[in-house]
C-alpha cells in the first residue's frame, strides 16, 4: 500500500456478511438536547446487537443525562470526573468501552441504519484503518425518537436535497476518495469516525490541552502513527444544526488556528511570521492569563526580534 491508497483493500458488502468484531460507539454529550434522536437512530442499526454497545460520556450536564426509552440494548452512561470538554469526554468514554472498534459519534448526529456496519466492515479487513463517515447539516425538524427509529432511510426524515454538505466531501471527491491525498488527516473530523481501540490508546487519545481543533490534531497523530484514512460514503448521517464554520467562518478559524499552528508541524501556512511576532499574536488571541509576558518573565517585552508586534497591555 502506497501512502493513503487503500485500493488493495476489499471490504465485505454491506448486508451480505457476518461481522465478528465488537464496536463501542462513544457519544460525548453535554446537556444532550438531541441525544434521544441520536440513540434512537443507533437502536435501529443493522450491526448485530450483541456486538455493539453505546457509551454516553456525560460531560458535566446539569441535570445529569438520563437514558431515553428508545436506545440500543447495550447502552450506558459514564460521568466525566476528570476535567471538562470534549477531549476529556471522549477519553473517558473510550476508557470505559469494551469494544475492539471505537466509533466516535457526536450527540447531535442522526445516523443512517447502515452507518455502523458500513464503517466497521473496513476494520474486518485491516487493523490500521481509520474509517470516516459522511455527514450533511440540516436544521432540526419536529421529530420524535419513534419516528427516527422507524425510518428506513434518512430521506424519510429530512429534506436531504436542501441539506448543507460537509466541506470535506469536496476534498474527498477531488482526491479520489483520499487515495491521492497527501494530507488525508484533514478530513478526519470529530462527528463520526472509527478506529481500532489499540490505535486510539497507542497515539495517546485526544489531547485535553487542545481546546479547539482537537479532532484535527488527533488525526494528525494518527497519520504519524501510519494509519490509512478511508472515507465511507455508505455511512450516511445528518448533523442537527449548522456547524460554527457556517455560522461565522472567520471567527471559527481564528479560534482554531493557534492550536493547530503549535501542534501540527505540517501547518507551516499558519506560521508565516518571522521571529516571535506570530507567537506574540497567538498569545494575545489564545492566552487566558491576565498577566502580559513582560511582567511574567521579568524582561524586556517584546524582544528586539519581535519589536514590530508591539501592543499596549
Amino acid at each position: 500500500m502506497t501512502q493513503n491508497d487503500y485500493s488493495a483493500l476489499t471490504p465485505p458488502q454491506v448486508g451480505r456478511w457476518s461481522p465478528s468484531l465488537s464496536v463501542s460507539v462513544v457519544v460525548p454529550s453535554h446537556g444532550g438536547p438531541h441525544l434521544d434522536l441520536t440513540l434512537a437512530a443507533l437502536a435501529a442499526q443493522t450491526y448485530p446487537e450483541h456486538l455493539m454497545e453505546v457509551v454516553v460520556a456525560d460531560d458535566g450536564s446539569a441535570p445529569p443525562i438520563e437514558l431515553p426509552e428508545i436506545r440500543p440494548v447495550n447502552t450506558r452512561i459514564v460521568r466525566v470526573t476528570d476535567g471538562w470538554g470534549i477531549s476529556h469526554a471522549v477519553n473517558t468514554g473510550v476508557k470505559a468501552a469494551d469494544g475492539e472498534i471505537i466509533q466516535r459519534l457526536d450527540s447531535d448526529m442522526v445516523a443512517g441504519r447502515e452507518h455502523i456496519e458500513a464503517m466497521a466492515r473496513w476494520h474486518h479487513v485491516s487493523d490500521y484503518v481509520v474509517s470516516i463517515g459522511m455527514k450533511r447539516f440540516v436544521e432540526k425538524p419536529p421529530l420524535t425518537p419513534a419516528q427516527v427509529f422507524g425510518a428506513a432511510r434518512l430521506g424519510e426524515l429530512f429534506d436531504l436535497a436542501s441539506a448543507v454538505p460537509s466541506s470535506t466531501e469536496a476534498t474527498i471527491e477531488k482526491t479520489d476518495g483520499l487515495r491521492k491525498s497527501r494530507n488525508p488527516y484533514h478530513v478526519c473530523t470529530g462527528p463520526t469516525f472509527a478506529l481500532p481501540r489499540e490505535i486510539f490508546h497507542a497515539v495517546g487519545g485526544l489531547d485535553p490541552h487542545v481546546l479547539r481543533g482537537e479532532d484535527t490534531e488527533f488525526a494528525y497523530r494518527l497519520a504519524m502513527h501510519g494509519v490509512v484514512f478511508v472515507p465511507e460514503p455508505l455511512a450516511e448521517a445528518v448533523h442537527l444544526g449548522l456547524p460554527a464554520q457556517h455560522r461565522d467562518r472567520e471567527r471559527a478559524v481564528r479560534v482554531v488556528e493557534p492550536f493547530l499552528a503549535h501542534r501540527i508541524p505540517l501547518r507551516r501556512d499558519l506560521r508565516k511570521d518571522r521571529g516571535g511576532a506570530g507567537w506574540c499574536r497567538t498569545w494575545r488571541s489564545s492566552s487566558t492569563s491576565p498577566t502580559p509576558p513582560s511582567r511574567r518573565y521579568g524582561r524586556r517585552w517584546p524582544p528586539r526580534s519581535t519589536a514590530r508586534c508591539r501592543t499596549s497591555w
